[in-house]
């Protein structure tokens, strides 16, 4: 069980063999992706101080699956258990991960000509990707007892606060007080802030949900902007929520050239993850951790 105290929980990503010339071996928490992988060099020791989220490869990183290329819900289950086999043979050490994510279907990119790039959906088109991703839900939940101890990250999505509502009423159904409820598709806030107002909506309307289900536990998948984080966690708070994020940001920003434009804070990525999990831990002491604005939901219907 995580500390009450700690903040934002921070599970990182980038799983590489070497990072800056250097091996990657970074415990703790950690985020794969059933995709592709593992990479990662670990010993058999350090293999077992890792506690990872194991993705179902729809959205990781630079690597998803393209709409002609998705897996049925059972081949994505698979392929994950398959990473867990391919890690023990690698590391030398029996790894399973604490977390496994449903199968959903991503709001927030589109693919033109074989390449993928960021564009919000309409809520129109985003009712079919909103069914998916309740299946998917459904289809880990009714597999549940053959994954124990492993929990199930119960993944929604959503255009609007409305649609998004819809999506964990549909998604709860099938959760138990267990499961985490993940928050897909607010990757973009960072980049695209006009958004924050329709996140702030959505999140009023749905941790009241998740609380009353008796679910503890939300994790908001690839989201690392700390006044989106802050006042998400100050939500949360007020619901009894344990918060947690991924993000491969922390090991790769210190790779780019332009570190400030990447959002680094230190040159090794080893002292930019440590000040990263720090920031994120310490979040209530700062100054995003506070009431995030009452937003009325509205219908969205324009593209970004």
């Amino acid at each position: 069980m995580p500390d009450k105290d700690e903040g934002v929980l921070l599970y990182v990503g980038a799983d590489a063999q070497n990072v800056q010339s250097r091996r990657l071996n970074l415990t703790g928490r950690r985020c794969f992706s059933g995709a592709y992988g593992p990479k990662s060099r670990f010993t058999a020791t350090e293999a077992a101080q890792v506690v990872g989220i194991l993705d179902s490869g729809a959205f990781s990183g630079a690597f998803s699956d393209a709409p002609e290329a998705r897996l049925d819900c059972a081949a994505a289950l698979e392929r994950q258990l398959r990473w867990e086999r391919e890690a023990h043979r690698f590391w030398g050490y029996p790894w399973q991960a604490e977390a496994l994510v449903s199968y959903d279907c991503l709001i927030d990119e589109k693919w033109h000509n074989g390449r993928r790039r960021k564009e919000r959906w309409t809520v129109e088109d985003a009712e079919r990707a909103v069914a998916i991703t309740v299946d998917a839900a459904a289809y880990l939940s009714s597999q549940r007892y053959r994954l124990e101890p492993r929990k199930l990250v119960l993944a929604c999505q959503g255009v609007d606060a409305q649609q998004y509502r819809e999506c964990v009423e549909g998604v709860l159904q099938c959760a138990i007080p267990a499961d985490w409820i993940g928050l897909g598709g607010w990757c973009i806030l960072g980049w695209f802030r006009r958004w924050i107002p329709t996140f702030w909506a959505t999140a009023w309307s749905v941790l009241p949900l998740i609380a009353d289900a008796g679910v503890s536990r939300v994790h908001i998948f690839g989201v690392m902007f700390r006044p989106v984080l802050g006042g998400l966690l100050w939500l949360c708070d007020q619901h009894g929520l344990t918060l947690s994020t991924d993000s491969s940001g922390p090991v790769l920003q210190s790779c780019w050239k332009d570190r400030v434009r990447a959002g680094a804070y230190a040159a090794t990525w080893e002292e930019n993850t440590e000040i990263c999990k720090e920031s994120l831990r310490t979040l209530r002491q700062s100054q995003h951790y506070r009431r995030p604005p009452r937003v009325r939901p509205t219908r969205q219907l324009l593209l970004w």
